[in-house]
């Protein structure tokens, strides 16, 4: 045996390798963790039901948690996440986004970090820093698994059984009507959002006969509307984030009896959507979404990924002509045919499904204007979800090739919405850097301002983001394709608005982007972060060119081996036996990087070339 020509230096090392980004990022990589964070714990303010909810901490007590009375038919169904700046929950957006979610930290695990406790946020409640990246305490949990746990512990109630799932949670047009909190609207009336079946009613005080947050005496209290319709793409996107997020847990080694049960309830979720047909609207909130068989692909493959149960793999490969291969839009919550092909094509080995994501990939290139930004999707209302939405969809695309062909791509949808662009603003809530000082201070989102005395819209144009809920991370998604057309108004919600699909896009490229800028050291995640064994000597490794393929030789205590792609994805994992292990797999040609670890986590890196 001998080395391999290309085979780059070896480091011992007991942090993260760091892969080489080829295209130039307008920001430090401290600008993307920043971000990605703030981005992450904004699904920490979408909290409905116990929480606790970020936003609200602080809040008197009896305004911290909400609508834990959500029932259907007697079952507990309470929690999950907000849609949007409003505390009614569709299912539309809310099961997709997790997915998505968790899709992004299956492929690029080395983007996503632990910096704060997601259960209970108590380090920043301990610091008081809320606006830092260190006044948090990590939990030896990704922060981004956190925030998924929250929501995927929803859907498991959600999934009633293998015939009913909940689709939608809150009265839309009850909803809408006032401007208080989340805590505040579950004390009002039903027919103000609330859960006071009698009483809840503002109270209209002198000398100004304004609503102060004080209401009248609540008579009896109940869940709020619920309901449990038949969508197929529903059901298929609450199966795969299910399966998905089960699998993260095992993977971690944490969390056993809720990796179980999610998926259990993944397999009652896609057994649901395989016996149904058709989607469903609600009102003018959310069309039915026009193509359900890509959600169902999607099922398909993560149920086989859980399983390993072959007739999962059959129904992806047979539904895989359903699947649009020109939708002309973009990555969204009715549209993920993008993902769908990269499923099929990592894991059902079709090429015709990889030809089809590197056209989207090029497409969304195609349509990139001079400050940038890919002009795809709908100028008319929450603009920027759909090129970050193409963004993370390029970064599937270099996951899916092992290339790095649209990382600048990816670059530049991100960077935009950091602030490089004409008006040199940030479209993150609370985000700011050396290139720009101005981010949005007036976000569509109630919960955010803690205001409960339901102001005018002249009085909303005057309220201040409290100091606590600043980095907030929302997408503000504006209205149109221009920076400088922005405007910066909380009542004009076409502009300001923030949502909970919104900001799934940023979190995929960010995550892509930091798995290449600053990797992280995924070892200390886990059950094992726990305890602090004494540590030994991390072992020396190298990768030796064989008949059989590759084969890595170690001097130490290496127990494990794991092989990850330049964009942090990982492609082949063994244990070391006698100090070797060999990789017989197939693989595409470009940079990868072996690791090898001790049980006490020490790991040794080393990068090479396939041919």
């Amino acid at each position: 045996m001998k080395p391999i020509h290309t085979l780059l230096t070896a480091t011992s090392l007991l942090v993260g390798f760091a892969a080489p980004v080829l295209a130039a990022p307008k920001f430090t990589p401290a600008d993307y963790q920043r971000a990605l964070w703030m981005a992450t714990r904004f699904y920490g303010g979408q909290r409905s039901g116990a929480g606790p909810n970020w936003l609200s901490l602080g809040l008197p007590d009896s305004l911290q948690k909400s609508f834990t009375r959500d029932a259907y038919q007697g079952a507990d169904v309470s929690g999950g996440w907000f849609d949007c700046g409003d505390h009614v929950m569709f299912g539309q957006t809310q099961y997709w986004a997790s997915y998505m979610l968790a899709k992004a930290y299956e492929t690029f695990p080395t983007g996503y970090d632990d910096l704060y406790n997601g259960v209970d946020y108590s380090g920043y409640q301990k610091s008081g820093n809320w606006n830092d990246l260190t006044g948090g305490e990590p939990n030896g949990i990704p922060d981004l698994v956190d925030e998924l746990v929250y929501e995927a512990d929803y859907i498991a109630k959600a999934v009633l059984s293998s015939n009913a799932l909940i689709t939608l949670k809150g009265d839309p047009d009850a909803d809408h009507k006032r401007w208080v909190t989340p805590g505040m609207m579950t004390k009002m009336n039903k027919t103000l959002g609330g859960e006071c079946s009698s009483g809840g009613e503002e109270i209209y005080e002198a000398p100004n006969w304004k609503f102060l947050g004080n209401l009248t005496p609540c008579s009896g209290m109940e869940s709020r509307s619920i309901k449990a319709d038949k969508d197929k793409a529903m059901a298929s996107n609450a199966a795969a984030a299910l399966a998905t997020i089960s699998r993260i847990l095992s993977k971690l080694d944490i969390y056993p009896e809720r990796a179980k049960l999610y998926a259990e309830k993944a397999v009652q979720a896609y057994d649901h959507a395989s016996a149904i047909s058709g989607t469903i609207a609600y009102g003018i909130f959310y069309g039915a979404n026009p193509n359900q068989w890509d959600d169902f692909v999607n099922a398909s493959i993560e149920l086989y990924k859980l399983t390993g149960d072959s007739k999962y793999l059959d129904n992806a490969k047979s539904n895989e002509g359903k699947i649009n291969k020109e939708h002309n839009w973009a990555l969204n919550y009715n549209n993920a045919d993008d993902v769908a092909f990269f499923n099929m094509a990592e894991f059902g080995g079709s090429q015709n499904a990889l030809t089809a994501l590197r056209n989207y990939a090029s497409y969304y290139k195609s349509k990139i204007n001079s400050e940038g930004l890919s002009e795809v999707g709908d100028p008319g209302w929450g603009t920027l979800r759909y090129p970050l939405g193409g963004a993370f969809s390029m970064a599937l695309t270099d996951a899916a090739t092992n290339e790095s062909t649209f990382e600048e791509n990816v670059l530049q949808q991100v960077d935009f919405v950091l602030g490089a662009n004409n008006a040199k603003i940030s479209f993150i809530v609370g985000f700011k850097s050396s290139l720009t000082s101005i981010s949005p201070s007036f976000p569509h989102h109630r919960g955010i301002f803690q205001r409960n005395d339901n102001p005018s819209d002249e009085d909303k144009k005057k309220m201040v983001i409290p100091e606590k809920n600043r980095s907030h991370g929302s997408l503000v998604a504006n209205l149109g394709f221009p920076s400088t057309g922005f405007k910066d108004d909380v009542v004009e919600y076409k502009y300001s608005e923030v949502c909970t699909d919104y900001n799934v896009g940023l979190v995929g490229a960010l995550g892509y982007i930091v798995s290449k800028l600053a990797p992280v050291d995924t070892s200390k995640f886990g059950r094992a972060t726990a305890v602090q064994p004494r540590r030994v000597q991390a072992p020396a490794l190298r990768a030796l060119a064989t008949a059989q393929g590759i084969t890595f030789q170690t001097e130490g205590a290496a127990s494990t081996l794991e092989v990850r792609s330049a964009s942090g994805r990982a492609v082949w994992s063994s244990s070391i036996d006698n100090g070797q292990a060999t990789w017989t797999g197939p693989a595409a040609p470009g940079l990868y990087v072996a690791m090898a670890r001790t049980p006490d986590g020490s790991t040794s890196v080393v990068r090479f070339l396939r041919d």
